[in-house]
């Protein structure tokens, strides 16, 4: 994969492993383990959150 310049493009990047990274954390999480798998949860809401505010195409065409 070649590296992209495109500084929206490299931040998607970045949250889409943040968030791979967060979903394979929880599979191993324990459910009994209230605390850390609601944690990671949380984290994961949030970079899924944040990948939603990302701008993925130039408004101003439209």
């Amino acid at each position: 994969m070649t590296k992209n310049n495109c500084p929206v493009i490299q931040k998607f990047d970045e949250l889409v492993k943040k968030s791979n990274e967060l979903k394979k954390e929880l599979d191993v999480t324990p459910f009994e383990d209230k605390q850390k798998f609601l944690s990671l949860l949380k984290k994961l809401m949030t970079v899924h959150k944040n990948l939603d505010q990302l701008p993925l195409h130039d408004q101003t065409k439209y």
